[in-house]
């Protein structure tokens, strides 16, 4: 699991922001002044195959064509922090993975079974074999023919066993990687939603500052918002 950037808030009563640190997995905290110098620690200390380190390197390299206090830079700040929070809680094996294919224990267990069943086979065949020879007096060069045939198809039986064990543990890791990428999906898709989340609050308060704002500046008496505001409050 990736590390995470952190919002370091003052003890005042305000409750200023008084910088940002990258928290790695171990716990390990390292401090900075802005957001930006976090967030780029936090990408080169990301693995490149990192889901959130991709995604964050994808949020700050879209923010530097923007000035940070534009309305794309704060929409594009409050996504990395949401993004941030969103690797808290969906980050890389969160949802937990399963071992590709079967341990050894299994492996030894299902190899068991198969040879146990093949010797049943095999003793059954030679049970057969002997009270048909018995009941027709074979013996000498016939009879050690037949054993001999009867040597080969153990030997084939246990090839078939080898092949199918290899096969089964084949399918059987296919279908675990199927299943940790469809994890690795719902994570990251988990981590995208939660920075889109705060994208659209901020987009929110934009929306409402803007909206304020055309209010305060409305002529007075004039049929905008604001004179409806006034009409109704006095």
């Amino acid at each position: 699991m990736a590390g995470r950037v952190e919002t370091q808030y003052g003890n005042g009563t305000n409750g200023q922001i008084t910088g940002y640190s990258y928290v790695d997995d171990n716990g390990n905290k390292q401090t900075f002044a802005t957001q930006d110098q976090a967030a780029n620690y936090a990408a080169s200390q990301n693995q490149n195959n990192s889901q959130y380190g991709q995604s964050l390197a994808a949020f700050y390299n879209a923010r530097a064509g923007y000035a940070g206090n534009s309305a794309m830079g704060q929409l594009l700040t409050a996504g990395t922090s949401g993004l941030a929070l969103g690797n808290s809680i969906f980050g890389e094996g969160s949802l937990g993975r399963l071992p590709e294919g079967y341990s050894d224990a299994e492996s030894q267990a299902l190899k068991t079974k198969a040879e146990g069943e093949a010797a049943n086979a095999s003793r059954q065949a030679q049970r057969r074999l002997q009270a048909a020879q018995a009941s027709s007096n074979m013996s000498g060069g016939a009879a050690i023919f037949q054993q001999g045939e009867l040597q080969n198809q153990r030997a084939l039986q246990q090839a078939s066993v080898n092949r199918d064990l290899f096969l089964a543990q084949e399918q059987q890791r296919r279908q675990d990687i199927q299943f940790n990428l469809g994890q690795a999906a719902k994570e990251k898709a988990g981590q995208l939603s939660t920075a889109l989340g705060f994208m659209q609050m901020q987009q929110g308060i934009l929306t409402g500052n803007q909206s304020a704002q055309a209010i305060m500046n409305a002529p007075t008496g004039s049929t905008s918002s604001g004179g409806l505001l006034s009409s109704i409050f006095g």
